[in-house]
């Protein structure tokens, strides 16, 4: 099981729109290897992966239970077969007082940094790519810090997806 980290502020709610429940990383088609890694990572995200989902201004406001494989497919977002995507299958759970960047950030910096993580310390933000890999320990932070603002939700859809 893989912990991640979604920046998901522009594509939000096409992706959690309920007929699609997806995270996708969009691919560069005319040059594949110019895609970047972190729309890449989508397709190493596994079925039973966890994922923590940020968005700038309002912070963590999302977990998601990864339900396929991610895998190449077409973009969510519109019909059009000359794009594709890596696109992994999700259930979302709705954060319903999300977790600010202020209440996360001395907690996470040390341990969510490393690793093309999703602080970047030198530039003193969350860094500008979809999904990164986050340690299991910052992804423990975080679950602590939404059960607290979200009293007996957060563990509980844990356990139903069988969290270790």
């Amino acid at each position: 099981m893989q912990c991640w980290w979604v920046n998901q502020t522009r594509m939000h709610r096409i992706e959690r729109d309920e007929n699609k429940n997806v995270v996708a990383g969009e691919i560069n088609v005319d040059e594949r290897e110019k895609t970047h890694w972190g729309r890449k990572n989508v397709k190493d995200m596994k079925s039973g992966d966890f994922i923590v989902c940020y968005r700038s201004g309002i912070g963590i406001d999302q977990l998601a239970y990864v339900k396929t494989d991610g895998e190449e497919g077409s973009i969510p977002w519109e019909n059009d077969e000359t794009r594709a995507a890596y696109v992994a299958n999700v259930e979302y759970l709705p954060i319903k007082s999300p977790v600010p960047k202020k209440e996360f950030w001395d907690d996470l910096k040390d341990i969510a940094s490393k690793n093309d993580g999703p602080i970047d310390l030198i530039r003193n933000q969350i860094r500008y790519a979809y999904a990164m890999r986050l340690p299991k320990d910052a992804f423990e932070k975080i679950i602590d810090l939404a059960e607290r603002r979200n009293p007996g939700k957060v563990k509980k859809w844990l356990q139903e997806h069988k969290y270790n």
